[in-house]
């Protein structure tokens, strides 16, 4: 679904995020944007930062761009989805992928 390029993209967010979850957006135009963490407890969890992400939904609309999927970074290695994450990924419309630096797992 993501092309080697933008999982190596991912792979390499989640390198420079070793003790927080990074979070973002993955585009139709294989674009990553990254969106703040907003989350109170960012090394076990995220949330978008709402500015960010409805800025950035703004700009999707405008350029007639889609989301492809959601994702974040698991500092631990591990890409075992936690219970929220499953949660987030069952109110999501869009596919959720956990990433750490050598791997990635889609949350269904």
């Amino acid at each position: 679904m993501l092309s080697e390029d933008v999982l190596n993209q991912l792979k390499r967010i989640a390198q420079q995020s070793p003790k927080f979850e990074a979070c973002g957006l993955v585009d139709d135009q294989n674009r990553v944007h990254p969106v703040k963490n907003a989350s109170s407890t960012p090394a076990q969890n995220f949330v978008f930062d709402k500015r960010e992400y409805f800025t950035f939904l703004r700009r999707l609309h405008e350029e007639g761009a889609k989301i492809v999927c959601v994702y974040h970074t698991h500092p631990s290695g591990s890409t075992l989805p936690s219970k929220a994450d499953k949660e987030f990924a069952s109110r999501f419309p869009h596919p959720s992928l956990i990433v750490t630096k050598d791997s990635h797992r889609w949350v269904k």
